[in-house]
């Protein structure tokens, strides 16, 4: 009886100290703003060829330059900027300018490495204040039963990034490889 307490102990104490400190998304975007990045994930997963000014960040044989040019493109340091998600399945296919989230937004369209149907948009925006509220250590998340595609948003290292993915499982698995130390 003791040891199946230890290793319950353990396994609830290893969940804790892995466990994602994260809060409604709610606080942060509308509804139809939520509405919108997943139309706009939907659209562009399907046709990536459709993101505005893909010319300047090079297509998938350039994708390890993507950090230099997206530091020439926000005017800002990429040191240690990671993209790749490889790792958890994903395949980068292409990079545009967006209008979503706002002026100057940047969306990275990757699709499954198996099953080509699924995929994982990212939006990355330079961190001017928009979002004051998001705190870098947290991570923001709305997925339910009415949303078909979970949108995580986080602040790292003057940037600011929502992720949109195909389930909640995918979508964390994305946001953990990019957030992961180097």
């Amino acid at each position: 009886v003791a040891a199946v307490l230890l290793l319950a102990a353990t396994a609830l104490f290893m969940q804790a100290s892995d466990a994602r400190t994260q809060d409604s998304l709610a606080s942060l975007l509308t509804v139809s703003q939520v509405d919108n990045f997943d139309q706009r994930h939907l659209d562009c997963a399907a046709k990536p060829d459709i993101l505005q000014k893909h010319d300047l960040f090079g297509d998938t044989a350039d994708f390890e330059q993507l950090p230099v040019k997206l530091g020439d493109y926000f005017k800002t340091s990429t040191d240690g900027l990671k993209l790749n998600l490889a790792s958890v399945g994903y395949n980068y296919q292409l990079t545009g300018v967006c209008g979503l989230p706002g002026d100057g937004a940047v969306h990275i369209v990757y699709r499954h490495q198996s099953e080509p149907t699924r995929a994982i948009s990212l939006w990355i925006i330079p961190d001017d204040g928009r979002h004051d509220a998001v705190k870098p250590d947290r991570l923001y998340v709305e997925a339910g039963q009415t949303l078909d595609h979970p949108v995580i948003v986080w602040r790292q290292g003057g940037l600011l990034y929502y992720l949109v993915g195909d389930s909640l499982q995918d979508a964390h698995a994305a946001v953990d490889a990019l957030r992961s130390p180097a």
